[in-house]
């Protein structure tokens, strides 16, 4: 009897959970309520309504992405989840007053911290494990031996900055043995293969750093991509070409991945200040297929950008996402090149454009051919590596350079 009732009871369950997912999702399918289909401030896509059957209610793992599908399609969860954060900021901020802090976090327990001197936005330094060595070591053999399998080639390596692992991040001298740039001198930079000019992109002073890099977002402005673009090309022997002026392009709002993740979205938003050198006579493929200059930079276009929600990626949106092949050609070019990049290059490889025939950007982390192969099939003269150290330390980025 006492089974009988639980079976009951529990069919119960199932039929009214069953026919309450149903319902929100057929209310949001003829717009009774509104669910979007991704969240920008945490860049991913929301949990799509789970596959119904009796066999995954058994093993629960229909409630568990009922769950998620529910918790991510609440009502204005944005807006809620924003506002959350906004009220627990402004309470840090008054109870730090007193002591005279500049440096806080974006909310209790956030691993995000806001300077109030720079106004920008950080993740919270690292401090060095045996993981950061053995990682850091697998990288760096990967790269000479890719070095080492290409004696005919002209090699040059310049390891981006990168916010929190920044000598001048605000908060760098407060954590004792950080996985910082100084790290990554000591063990990589100097351990690679002396055939490779290696360019040191670190920063030390916190003015210098945000004056060519974004407050909210890890990654450089054009401003600074560009002095590494100049590094760079000089140490194949070739003269930067001209930058063309700098000018305001993105004015409506940039929160980028720092401020995003922090939920900082009350932090004064960053602009674009780009450079567009005349690229007359170039042309342009992403994976294979012909593209307009636009889609390497919307400034080269007939429209500007605009965003599609508040959140969005706009350095991505402006600039271009990280594609596995992105290949330039200059008629009017000299030799080939080769960029092992990642998303620090996607606002700086057009600079490269004058200066060379081909150009070939191939991201590690999402190119699935050969790349000593394609090397080979190619007039390339010189090879850049510009990445920033996570590039350097993801599996399959090492695997491919390892061969």
């Amino acid at each position: 009897m006492g089974n009988r009732i639980r079976n009951i009871a529990f069919s119960a369950f199932v039929a009214v959970f069953t026919f309450g997912v149903i319902l929100f999702a057929v209310a949001d399918h003829f717009g009774v309520i509104d669910m979007a289909s991704r969240s920008y401030l945490e860049g991913r896509n929301y949990t799509q309504l789970p596959e119904i059957s009796l066999e995954r209610a058994l093993d629960k793992s229909m409630q568990d992405e009922t769950e998620s599908y529910l918790a991510d399609n609440v009502p204005k969860r944005t807006t809620v989840l924003l506002a959350n954060a906004y009220m627990q900021a402004q309470s840090i901020g008054l109870a730090s007053l007193p002591f005279g802090f500049t440096v806080c976090p974006t909310y209790y327990g956030s691993e995000y911290a806001y300077s109030s001197t720079y106004d920008a936005i950080f993740s919270s330094p690292l401090k060095v494990t045996k993981e950061s060595y053995k990682s850091t070591k697998k990288a760096v053999n990967a790269v000479n031996k890719f070095i080492e399998r290409h004696p005919d080639k002209s090699f040059t390596y310049y390891l981006a900055d990168f916010n929190s692992r920044s000598m001048a991040c605000p908060l760098h001298d407060l954590v004792s043995e950080p996985e910082d740039y100084q790290f990554w001198r000591e063990n990589f930079l100097q351990k690679i293969d002396a055939r490779c000019t290696v360019i040191d992109g670190g920063y030390d002073d916190s003015d210098a750093y945000y004056q060519d890099f974004f407050h909210t977002d890890h990654h450089w402005q054009p401003v600074g991509a560009y002095k590494a673009y100049q590094a760079i090309v000089e140490s194949f022997g070739k003269q930067p070409a001209d930058s063309g002026e700098l000018k305001t392009m993105f004015t409506e709002g940039m929160w980028g991945s720092m401020a995003r993740s922090g939920r900082s979205i009350w932090s004064t938003p960053d602009v674009i200040r780009d450079y567009l050198p005349d690229l007359e006579g170039i042309s342009v493929r992403i994976n294979g297929e012909e593209k307009q200059l636009s889609n390497l930079d919307t400034g080269y276009g007939e429209h500007p950008f605009t965003k599609k929600d508040q959140l969005e990626d706009v350095y991505a949106g402006y600039f271009h996402g990280d594609s596995a092949r992105i290949e330039i050609f200059n008629e009017q070019g000299d030799g080939g090149l080769l960029i092992i990049g990642d998303s620090f290059t996607n606002c700086m490889e057009r600079f490269f454009a004058p200066n060379y025939r081909y150009i070939c950007i191939l991201d590690p982390r999402r190119y699935n051919g050969d790349i000593d192969e394609f090397i080979a099939d190619k007039d390339i003269d010189d090879v850049a590596f510009i990445c920033c150290f996570r590039t350097m330390v993801n599996n399959k980025a090492v695997k491919k350079l390892a061969g």
